[in-house]
């Protein structure tokens, strides 16, 4: 289980190794364990997104999105990552 102060590098690895929203969200949905909101802050935090790109992410991974559903979570979320 990752505990809140790991999110932030836990997300900044994945995409330091050449990953989009896409694997951001699916990090989240695997490795939340209903801690979605946490997850979420701390990609917010950390990659500047705004909130309803947040909010995307976090009902994407609550809802146990499957990968089909990541085309169109990256289409609707724009904001590079940095």
């Amino acid at each position: 289980m990752i505990v809140w102060d790991e999110w932030r590098p836990f997300l900044r690895r994945i995409v330091d190794e050449g990953g989009d929203i896409g694997d951001v969200a699916r990090a989240i949905r695997d490795h939340g364990e209903g801690r979605y909101i946490e997850a979420g802050r701390a990609a917010r935090h950390e990659f500047g997104l705004p909130l309803p790109d947040v909010s995307k992410l976090i009902a994407w991974a609550e809802a146990k999105g499957g990968d089909d559903g990541l085309a169109e979570l990256r289409s609707e979320i724009r904001t590079p990552l940095r």
